[in-house]
């Protein structure tokens, strides 16, 4: 089982930052009636699992373009908002080799007196998506 222990933060009532130690960040807005996840990572992680112990509401997943620091997590959501002109422009293809090799040059840029390094992690396989259009 992904690990569902990265960092989070409440900064703003019902406004969280999940850290993907280091790699990058995801944003859970909680409303009165539904939540809404803005991007998911590289992948790094039990996203869905730690997003369903922060709220119990309902929520959707709108990821704000298709680079993988973007799109990385997306295999943890049944579906996913993205803008269809990213579609083919960055196909997500699920791969951990891609993930692991991403989260490998953040660990290297980032490496070095007072900084930390993603370890430890794991990454989610094999789910399949739908990507929404508009209208859908």
């Amino acid at each position: 089982m992904a690990t569902r222990t990265m960092p989070w933060y409440e900064f703003a009532p019902g406004t969280y930052e999940i850290d993907e130690f280091d790699c990058d960040s995801v944003f859970l807005l909680v409303g009165t009636e539904r939540a809404l996840l803005l991007d998911t990572g590289v992948g790094i992680g039990d996203l869905r699992g730690l997003v369903e112990q922060i709220t119990d509401k309902p929520y959707d997943v709108a990821v704000s373009h298709g680079h993988m620091d973007h799109v990385g997590g997306a295999a943890w959501f049944d579906r996913i908002w993205l803008n269809e002109k990213d579609w083919d422009a960055f196909p997500y293809d699920g791969a951990v080799e891609n993930r692991r090799g991403y989260a490998e040059m953040i660990r290297k840029r980032t490496s070095g007196p007072g900084r930390r390094r993603p370890s430890g992690c794991r990454f989610v396989t094999g789910r399949s998506l739908t990507w929404a259009a508009d209208g859908s």
